[in-house]
């Protein structure tokens, strides 16, 4: 069936023909998932071999929320690198990889993310006491290059269970 065809048995409707054309036959113009090229990973270190890595320091990383969007944007900016939750309560985040996205996860961590507000669980007295003083925060502990990558891929450690 034509393009012709269809415009003559549907009703006019305000839209072009290529709005038309992109909503009724995109479909058949798609490739088909084994039509589709395969492209080979992108490299996590530059070519230069210069490898950026940043160190940031979390009070609190306990919530789920934070923990899971700061592993989404590291793996959706090719960083490598871990995130450790120790049993004293703050967190340490290692990031590796190119200084584009680097810069991108550094501004992430210390200007969109929200610390403060995040919900607090239900505390006993005596840790409310202790703890009323301390804010939720991310500090950038450390940021250099090193001469070659460390990690492969972002992987996140909890050690505050036991």
């Amino acid at each position: 069936m034509t393009f012709e065809q269809l415009m003559s048995i549907t009703k006019p409707v305000r839209m072009s023909n290529s709005n038309f054309a992109r909503i009724v036959l995109g479909g058949a113009e798609m490739c088909t998932p084994c039509a589709r090229p395969v492209q080979p990973p992108l490299p996590l270190d530059d070519p230069n071999g210069v490898t950026i890595v940043s160190v940031y320091r979390i009070n609190d990383l306990s919530h789920e929320e934070l923990s899971l969007q700061i592993y989404y944007c590291a793996m959706g900016y090719l960083l490598a690198g871990c995130m450790v939750g120790l049993k004293d309560g703050f967190s340490i985040v290692v990031v590796s990889g190119k200084q584009n996205s680097i810069d991108k996860f550094r501004r992430l961590m210390l200007k969109c993310i929200n610390w403060a507000a995040v919900k607090k669980s239900q505390n006993t007295e005596d840790e409310e006491e202790n703890k009323k003083n301390e804010v939720n925060k991310c500090v950038l502990l450390w940021e250099g290059s090193v001469a070659k990558a460390s990690f492969k891929r972002f992987k996140e450690y909890k050690s505050w269970c036991c």
